[in-house]
């Protein structure tokens, strides 16, 4: 999946690796309605999970992960992970 055009960058988490990601980020989250996030990772891997459906994409470093407005999700990383999250309106 690719971002529609016409969006742009406006804000990117710091790096963060296993034992910074927050709390909320390894339970079931959505973004805003008008906000597109693109997980990055930079090391390691994780499991990105959709709760609809139980569909699971291990993600692995330097690949990504677009992440649409309110799709319920979760994130299982591995314990090597770093990884980085951009969002775009």
């Amino acid at each position: 999946m690719e971002l529609p055009d016409g969006l742009r960058l406006v804000r990117s988490t710091p790096e963060f690796t296993a034992a910074e990601i927050p709390a909320g980020l390894l339970r079931e989250h959505q973004l805003a309605s008008s906000v597109w996030g693109v997980l990055r990772v930079l090391q390691g891997s994780l499991v990105f999970i959709t709760q609809a459906d139980g569909q699971r994409r291990t993600v692995v470093a330097g690949e990504s992960q677009v992440i649409e407005p309110e799709l319920l999700h979760h994130f299982e990383p591995s314990v090597d992970v770093t990884l980085v999250i951009d969002f775009y309106r």
